[in-house]
C-alpha cells in the first residue's frame, strides 16, 4: 500500500489561509511577549500617556489647564510617578549606538530599583504631573486602558501591575479592532495589505504601549476596511453593513485630528450599493454633518492644549511656538514653506521608513536590517497584489494619504516648532501607519495597468515573513534592554 504525506484537511487549511485568523495567531504571542518584556514607561512619550490614562481611570477626561502657569495635567498616584519618570530616564540613557546583540548592550541598567517601583502599589500620596501633551487626544482613545487601570486600582494591584493591565486592554481594542477589520476584507485580496501593515514591528509595539496611536490605527483600519468592502461589493449594503459604517465613520471622529480627512472616503462608495435614495442622503449626506459636528467639538476642546505641546521646551523658546503664528507665517510666506517642507522630507525619509517599520521606544532599539528589508519588501508586495478599482476611487484613495500625510507635518510644525522654523522636528514615521493603507492601495491599483501582479497562497507569502520579522523584533528588543 503506497504511503503518502496526509493531505492538510480542508478545514485546517482553510482557517490558516484566512487572514483574520492568522493575525491572531501571529499577533497575540507577540505583543504578550511585549507586554511582558517592555519596562514599564519606555514607549515613547509613555510617561505622559500613562498619566492621562490613570486620570480617566480616576473620573477625570482632559488634563487640567492652569492657562496663567502654563501648566496642563493633573493629580496622579505618587507611585505612579515615580515609576514612570524612572521608566523615562533609564530608557533615555540606553547606550543607543550600539547593536541590539552587543553583550555590552544592557538598557535596563537598574534592573532592581526599577522592580521595586513597579511593586509598590497603585493607589500612593497623589502628586500633581503634567501631561498636557495629550490634551489634543479624545479621552475615547485611551477609554480601553483607563478600563485596565481602573480594574487594577480596585484590585489594589502594583503600578507594575496596573500598567501590565492597562496595556494588555489597550492592546486587546487594537487587536480586536484589526481582526473585524481583516474579517470584512476576507473575500478581496487587499486583506494582505491590512495583514502585513497591522503587523509591522511598530504597529505591534505601539499596540503594546500606552499612547493614543493603538486605538486610533485600529479605528481608522476598521473604517477604510468598511468603505473599501463596500466599493469591491457587488450586493446592497446589509443593516449591518449600514450602522457598520455609521459606527465607524463616528469612531473615526475621535481619532487624532489628522485622520479625520478620511471621512471623505463615504463619498466613493457607489450608489448602487445603498437600498434607497434616502438612505444614501443619510449615509452620505447626514452622517458627513454628525460627524463635522462631533470632530468640531472635540476640536475646540483640543485647541485649548496646542500650547501644552511645548511645556517642556525653555521658556525663551516656548514663546516662539504658536500655531496661529506658524498659520499666518505659512499664508504670508507660501514659497519659504514648501521649502520647509522639502527639505524635511529629503533629511528625514529614511528616518521615517525606520520608524515606519520597526523603531522601537526611547531606547530606539531598531528592527534587525535584513528583517528591516524584507518588511519592506513584503509590504510593497502585498500594495502590488491589491484589487482593481475605478481610477476615481484610486485617485481619492491617493489624495487622502497625501493630504493626512501634510496635515501630521502641518500639526506638528504649529505645536511643536518656533514659528518660521527651517526644518519641521517632531515627526515620525509610525504616525503615518494609518496612511499607508489608502496610499497603498491608491498606488497600487494605478500601478496595476503596468504591473500585473496576483500572489498564490497569499498566506504563505505574506504571513511566514511578517513571523520572521515580528519575532526577530520581539528578540532584538529583549536582547537590547536584558
Amino acid at each position: 500500500m503506497r504511503q503518502g504525506i496526509k493531505k492538510i484537511p480542508p478545514s485546517v487549511k482553510a482557517w490558516v489561509s484566512d487572514s483574520a485568523n492568522l493575525f491572531l495567531l501571529i499577533s497575540v504571542p507577540a505583543i504578550m511577549a511585549f507586554l511582558v518584556i517592555i519596562p514599564t514607561s519606555w514607549g515613547l512619550d509613555e510617561q505622559m500617556h500613562t498619566a492621562r490614562v490613570y486620570q480617566i481611570a480616576d473620573g477625570g477626561m482632559y488634563p487640567d489647564a492652569n492657562q496663567e502657569e502654563k501648566r496642563y495635567g493633573g493629580v496622579v498616584s505618587g507611585n505612579l510617578i515615580d515609576a514612570i519618570y524612572n521608566g523615562w530616564l533609564v530608557s533615555n540613557e540606553a547606550e543607543r549606538g550600539m547593536q541590539f546583540y552587543d553583550q555590552a548592550r544592557v538598557d535596563l541598567s537598574n534592573k532592581e530599583h526599577t522592580a521595586q517601583l513597579d511593586n509598590l502599589p497603585i493607589e500612593g500620596e497623589k502628586e500633581y504631573f503634567e501631561f498636557g501633551p495629550t490634551g489634543p487626544y479624545a479621552p475615547v482613545l485611551y477609554l480601553p486602558a483607563a478600563v485596565g487601570m481602573k480594574m487594577a486600582m480596585i484590585a489594589d494591584l502594583s503600578v507594575g501591575g496596573a500598567v501590565f493591565l492597562a496595556r494588555f486592554m489597550q492592546a486587546a481594542t487594537y487587536v480586536s479592532l484589526v481582526f473585524m477589520a481583516l474579517r470584512l476584507l476576507s473575500r478581496y485580496r487587499l486583506q494582505w495589505l491590512f495583514f502585513v501593515v497591522a503587523l509591522l514591528p511598530a504597529s505591534l509595539y505601539q499596540a503594546a504601549t500606552l499612547n493614543a496611536d493603538a486605538v486610533t490605527n485600529g479605528f481608522v483600519m476598521l473604517f477604510v476596511a468598511v468603505v473599501l468592502m463596500l466599493c469591491l461589493q457587488r450586493t446592497k449594503m446589509t443593516k449591518f453593513q449600514t450602522w457598520l459604517l455609521a459606527g465607524s465613520s463616528l469612531a473615526l471622529m475621535f481619532t487624532k485630528p489628522s485622520f479625520a480627512i478620511f471621512l471623505v472616503l463615504l463619498w466613493i462608495v457607489p450608489a448602487a450599493r445603498f437600498v434607497s435614495k434616502k438612505r444614501r442622503l443619510l449615509l452620505q449626506l447626514a452622517l458627513p454633518i454628525l460627524c463635522v459636528v462631533v470632530f468640531t467639538v472635540i476640536s475646540i476642546k483640543g485647541l485649548s492644549y496646542s500650547a501644552a505641546s511645548h511645556v517642556y521646551f525653555p521658556a525663551a523658546l516656548a514663546e516662539q511656538i504658536s500655531l496661529s503664528g506658524q498659520i499666518m507665517y505659512v499664508l504670508q510666506h507660501p514659497i519659504e514653506f514648501i521649502v520647509v517642507f522639502l527639505k524635511t522630507v529629503v533629511m528625514n525619509s529614511g528616518e521615517w521608513h525606520k520608524s515606519l517599520i520597526g523603531l522601537m521606544g526611547y531606547n530606539r532599539v531598531v528592527t534587525p536590517y535584513p528583517m528591516f528589508l524584507l518588511a519592506s519588501f513584503v509590504a510593497l508586495l502585498a500594495v502590488l497584489n491589491v484589487d482593481r478599482f475605478p481610477r476615481k476611487i484610486l485617485w481619492s484613495l491617493l489624495g487622502v494619504g497625501i493630504i493626512s500625510i501634510l496635515s501630521i507635518m502641518f500639526l506638528l510644525y504649529g505645536t511643536f516648532n518656533k514659528v518660521g522654523e527651517v526644518i519641521i522636528a517632531g515627526v515620525q514615521g509610525r504616525y503615518f501607519i494609518p496612511c499607508i493603507l489608502v496610499l497603498g492601495v491608491g498606488i497600487g491599483g494605478l500601478l496595476s495597468g503596468f504591473i500585473k501582479v496576483k500572489v498564490v497562497r497569499p498566506y504563505v507569502v505574506f504571513a511566514l515573513p511578517s513571523i520572521v520579522v515580528v519575532y526577530s523584533a520581539v528578540v532584538a528588543y529583549y536582547m537590547a534592554v536584558f
